[in-house]
């Protein structure tokens, strides 16, 4: 449960506490989770990649606010047939957390990466909030032709997607009432370190890889590198 920029660390500092039997979740919006985490971990450790469905924002330390709209947890594996899987749903939801067990989590978080990248990019680009994408011409044009080429990238990958996926994107940002940004967004707002890399960066280096073009993520991660000083600086530093 922390920012997709801290796993690594993490892991190199920890993984050997993990006990043989031990079960992982990743909740990250991310699509790559499993790659990036296995060299990390140790053999006997059972990974499980998992996707979040919740709107919240630190009001300070130790204190998170549930805004509004779902509040689900998916969690699995990809074609795997894990048998304790249905026995942590079990014990989640005997906690009163919505958690759902799955065989078929890449189209999972494939679903989620498709919104929720395109809405922070478009969030943070134009300074607004989830229900305010669809009230400019600019913002939701972004939106649509960012949840577009993460499809045509899906669909190159194999993996299964909603051919209305565009239009349930734009359906469920109904659900997001008053104030609600995404937590990129407010990354860059503090000056802190962002997900770029996961939510913007992936798309553009997997686009390439597949032969899929994606000039609007690219266009988007020029214009977010200009507008944020702690992307230009970040940026500034790689190049060097």
């Amino acid at each position: 449960c922390t920012k997709n920029f801290s796993v690594e660390d993490i892991l190199i500092k920890y993984a050997d506490n993990l006990s043989e039997n031990a079960t992982v979740l990743t909740t990250q919006n991310t699509v790559n989770a499993k790659a990036k985490i296995t060299p990390f971990l140790p053999d006997s450790v059972t990974l499980m990649e998992g996707s979040i469905y919740i709107a919240s924002n630190i009001i300070k330390p130790g204190k998170i606010q549930h805004i509004s709209g779902p509040a689900k947890l998916f969690f699995g594996t990809d074609g795997e047939t894990v048998g304790k899987g249905h026995g942590i749903a079990k014990i989640l939801n005997d906690a009163g957390i919505d958690a759902t067990f799955t065989a078929n989590i890449n189209a999972v978080l494939w679903k989620k990466f498709m919104f929720v990248s395109p809405a922070a990019i478009v969030t943070a680009i134009f300074e607004i909030t989830f229900s305010e994408i669809l009230e400019t011409t600019k913002s939701e044009y972004l939106f649509i032709n960012l949840t577009s080429e993460l499809m045509q990238l899906a669909t190159a990958k194999k993996i299964a997607i909603d051919d209305n996926t565009v239009l349930n994107n734009m359906n469920l940002l109904f659900n997001f009432k008053g104030n609600v940004k995404s937590s990129f967004q407010l990354d860059l707002e503090k000056n802190k370190p962002t997900e770029v890399d996961s939510l913007v960066k992936y798309a553009i280096e997997e686009g390439k890889l597949f032969q899929v073009p994606t000039p609007h993520f690219e266009s988007a991660l020029a214009q977010l590198i200009n507008k944020y000083k702690t992307l230009s600086n970040s940026f500034n530093t790689e190049l060097n």
